[in-house]
């Protein structure tokens, strides 16, 4: 375990060492997205424990700033049905989502930048060593079926947070994980889910960890992991379409 760590930290050290080489812009954009998601951490952990279970009721402006971020997130209203203490949960999404738009604008911007156009070949080579060393080489059936399979999952999360589809579905809407899903779905009866979401409605510590993670996990999904499924596409597309004409 120790040596799992070691290696780790060792990889977390070096690429941020690597920073010093990038140009300026693109360190500030960088700094900005850590530094903001870690303080959407603090902030909704600092809320969640200290904040009072009728916080809205006794401060108006706080009210009205939930009801407007409530338009565009409706997680904030849906993670809080059932919560432990509502006002609070409502409070703590909202503060998160509105603070998490300045780190997922400098992801954004990094993904787009730097890792899609200017420095393309450079993440196209590092992203087609990563596909080699972790889907190619566990053999060809999940070479085929992961990149697809992954796909398919991201769009339906992204088509469920836009409203598109009327499904259980989606990260910004809060669908998977509502109270209610989470008791009622097969699919989180027996899952890590079963163990884990049910926290976020039952205590202020789960409030305080779940709740963050919620939010750090959608805005880096929806700012820097479709670059994932850009150029492993094209890894997979290439392999499939190679194959078919070396055939």
């Amino acid at each position: 375990m120790n040596k799992i760590w070691l290696q780790k930290w060792t990889t977390w050290y070096e690429q941020f060492a690597q920073r010093s080489a990038y140009p300026v812009f693109r360190q500030w954009l960088l700094w900005i997205r850590d530094i903001g998601l870690v303080l959407v951490g603090v902030s909704c952990m600092g809320i969640a424990l200290f904040a009072s279970p009728t916080v809205l009721r006794d401060h108006l402006l706080l009210y009205w700033y939930v009801e407007f971020m409530g338009r565009y997130f409706a997680a904030i209203q849906r993670l809080s049905v059932g919560a432990l203490y509502p006002q609070i949960s409502q409070l703590v999404f909202a503060v998160g989502w509105g603070m998490a738009i300045i780190p997922f604008t400098a992801s954004l911007l990094n993904s787009v930048i730097y890792l899609l156009i200017l420095a393309y070949q450079e993440t196209k080579s590092r992203m087609t060593k990563a596909y080699e060393e972790k889907t190619v080489s566990r053999g060809r059936l999940i070479e085929i079926i992961a990149i697809p399979i992954i796909v398919f999952f991201y769009g339906l999360i992204a088509l469920g947070d836009l409203g598109i589809i009327k499904i259980p579905i989606g990260w910004v809407n809060g669908d998977m994980m509502t109270r209610d899903a989470t008791s009622k779905l097969h699919l989180y009866r027996h899952g890590w889910a079963s163990l884990v979401i049910p926290h976020l409605y039952t205590s202020r510590w789960g409030l305080g960890i779940m709740a963050p993670g919620i939010i750090i996990g959608g805005t880096l999904l929806y700012s820097s992991v479709w670059v994932f499924l850009v150029f492993n596409g094209q890894d997979w597309l290439h392999r499939r379409l190679h194959r078919q004409t070396a055939c």
